[in-house]
């Protein structure tokens, strides 16, 4: 995972956040400031962009649908406001490429019309997408001002594109473009007569999104805050949402909507199949939050068919329903089974908060979980409050530049160890107007990740308890 091949974000106008400008998506990413200062924003924003990236939204299959025609209106609306190209050119066009035989390897060798139309038309699509799912992640309207600001706008590079989504205009810049290992069975779709031009057009342009987007199609999870309260309370939560519905119709009643992060995870865990643990390398990780820090193992009953299913916290012997463990438990309980079930090799992974309610202990024990991960070629994004997390983090930087024998002295077998080029960690200052600026934080070795709002709080503490000490011994 070299640090010239991660996409970095700059956004601004966004919910709390003034400006987060190259915030680089490293192998770890560590977003750190106080409550309210919109670490969860900019985590969402970013599982919200990697949704939008899914090549499906560029299937053949889509055009086919009711929405067929609303894009091809709309295209029509484009092109009489001079924003694209005709489309019956176009298609023209890429058929006699195809009919030529021309070289694809670069997108600098398509014409300046159809490098305009492929641009405007990707970046719209991706446009659309990204907003429709930052709404539906934050259960928020579009239009919410307070969500994105009028100014909003995103920016995304990566060695394959420069993109920029804002309400109006959004643009892309292709970097990189190698066909040749698809012009095979290209060639061979368009050398078919029956296939309509339009269609045609289609898939050449979603040939050309997978290639872009190729640094983005690994699935993403979000892991949120408030974990202990969804994992004893799903089943209730699925059964009234349920029982709700089907008095639709009947009943004047209204759906309570869940907010996109929930509900994606909610349904993550609800349709987990047993069967499937052995398809995914994480299953040592999970084994090690289990051993060392659960102490007890995560139990699925996935009973019959279609059947909802049960989870249990099994320790000596007994097996606990995971609502009536600890919070320890249930907080631990969706990382076990996400890393059991769900998470694969290149991955995106988000975890809100993954210290909450553990020991200190346990939250050094976490880190490391996180260290096997990033190790495992999973990438993870992760927002905290914890100094005890964040030192175990340090140690494993540190540790990168000892020899592995000498690492393995320390953290055992594995010897765990993260470059420093591997971790961004981003922290979030609120200034006086309420608006918060994301800024890098540096990596020292005494220090280490050292945020300064915390380094404060040390101080402050520390000052106060002299005042206290000083006071006690005289009096007066």
């Amino acid at each position: 995972m070299a640090t010239e091949s991660n996409m970095k974000i700059s956004v601004s106008n966004y919910g709390p956040i003034a400006e987060a400008k190259d915030v680089e998506l490293c192998p770890l990413t560590v977003l750190v400031g106080p409550s309210n200062t919109g670490k969860s924003y900019l985590a969402i924003l970013i599982y919200a962009l990697f949704h939008s990236f899914r090549t499906e939204l560029f299937s053949p299959n889509f055009f086919f649908s009711r929405r067929r025609l609303f894009y091809r209106k709309l295209q029509q609306k484009e092109t009489q406001k001079g924003l694209l190209p005709d489309t019956e050119s176009v298609s023209e066009e890429i058929n006699r490429l195809f009919e030529k035989g021309a070289d694809l390897s670069r997108f600098s060798y398509l014409s300046e019309n159809l490098q305009k139309y492929i641009k405007a038309t990707i970046a719209g699509r991706i446009n659309k997408s990204f907003f429709q799912e930052v709404s539906r992640c934050m259960a928020i309207p579009q239009d919410e001002v307070h969500l994105m600001w009028p100014e909003f706008s995103l920016n995304i590079e990566s060695p394959q594109k420069s993109l920029v989504l804002r309400k109006n205009a959004p643009g892309l810049d292709i970097k990189k473009l190698d066909l040749s290992q698809h012009k095979s069975p290209i060639k061979k779709l368009f050398a078919d007569k029956e296939i309509p031009k339009e269609i045609k057009r289609e898939i050449f342009i979603d040939r050309v999104a997978q290639i872009i987007f190729s640094d983005s199609k690994s699935d993403s999870f979000y892991l949120p805050a408030g974990r202990t309260g969804i994992m004893q309370s799903h089943r209730a939560i699925a059964g009234a949402l349920v029982g709700r519905a089907a008095s639709a119709g009947i009943e004047d009643i209204s759906i309570p909507t869940l907010s996109g992060i929930v509900s994606d995870f909610l349904k993550e865990i609800i349709y987990i199949d047993a069967e499937e643990a052995t398809a995914y390398g994480m299953k040592k990780a999970a084994n090690e939050i289990e051993k060392k820090i659960l102490h007890g193992s995560i139990k699925l009953l996935s009973g019959e068919a279609n059947q909802y299913p049960k989870f249990l916290y099994k320790q000596n012997g007994l097996e606990i329903p995971l609502l009536r463990s600890s919070s320890m438990v249930s907080e631990l309980a969706p990382v076990v089974l996400f890393l059991k079930y769900k998470v694969a090799k290149n991955d995106l992974l988000i975890i809100e908060e993954p210290e909450a309610h553990l020991h200190p202990q346990a939250q050094r024990n976490i880190a490391k979980t996180i260290v096997q991960l990033v190790r495992s070629d999973i990438r993870v994004i992760i927002t905290t409050h914890s100094d005890h997390l964040l030192g175990q983090l340090s140690n494993h930087i540190l540790s990168a530049t000892l020899p592995e024998p000498q690492r393995k002295e320390i953290f055992g077998r594995q010897g765990l160890f993260l470059d420093e080029s591997e971790v961004g960690a981003y922290t979030f200052a609120q200034h006086k107007d309420g608006r918060t600026i994301v800024s890098r934080m540096a990596f020292d070795q005494e220090s280490g990740l050292s945020p300064e709002d915390h380094n404060k709080v040390f101080s402050d503490m520390y000052n106060e308890t002299a005042e206290i000490l000083d006071k006690i011994e005289d009096p007066k």
